[in-house]
């Protein structure tokens, strides 16, 4: 349960995962396999006028092709996008920064860095998501992207080995690493 598999072990994980499926007979440009992991924090998201804490999934892979929301606007963000400053956001997120669900395009802040948002999505109901998120607004980026791959300058000189961590957290808890893959 408090393990953590560091983003800089995710490459070599996949690689074995493929050298498995050849070494077993399937070839390596049918990849009958879906790859993807995901670890969850919390954040600040804003805009000029408002801003929202918002449980943030940080996403590697084919997240959401494992993982698919019914889309209100937009469309997922896609692991060979070139920059990885997009922002998935659920329809409460959207509302409380927008005050509405069709905002495809617009920018907010994250930790000091803009993202465009790229969709908005609806959660599924029912009780197992109530119990894992109820109300709380969510928003999903890639692990990789620019407010969590990099980490603020450290002013304690203590601080410098963490700061140049590849998977830097947002704000200041501790970089928490993959939790499902």
């Amino acid at each position: 349960e408090e393990a953590a598999i560091p983003q800089s072990s995710l490459p070599e994980i996949r690689l074995a995962v493929e050298r498995a499926l050849t070494d077993g007979g399937v070839g390596s440009d049918t990849h009958p396999w879906l790859y993807s992991a995901s670890y969850q924090t919390t954040a600040t998201l804003a805009v000029d006028t408002a801003k929202c804490e918002a449980q943030l999934t940080a996403v590697a892979g084919d997240y959401f092709r494992i993982h698919p929301m019914q889309v209100l606007s937009g469309w997922y963000m896609d692991e060979s996008d070139v920059m990885h400053d997009r922002i998935v956001l659920s329809r409460q997120a959207a509302w409380d920064l927008f005050a509405s669900d069709n905002v495809v395009g617009m920018l907010l802040e994250l930790d000091g860095v803009y993202y465009q948002v790229a969709a908005v999505v609806e959660l599924e109901q029912g009780r197992f998501n109530e119990l894992a998120a109820g109300t709380t607004p969510r928003a999903w980026v890639f692990a990789d992207s620019p407010a969590l791959a990099e980490a603020p300058a450290a002013a304690d000189p203590n601080m410098q080995e963490a700061a140049a961590a590849p998977s830097a957290p947002v704000g200041d808890s501790p970089a928490p690493g993959f939790t499902c893959m």
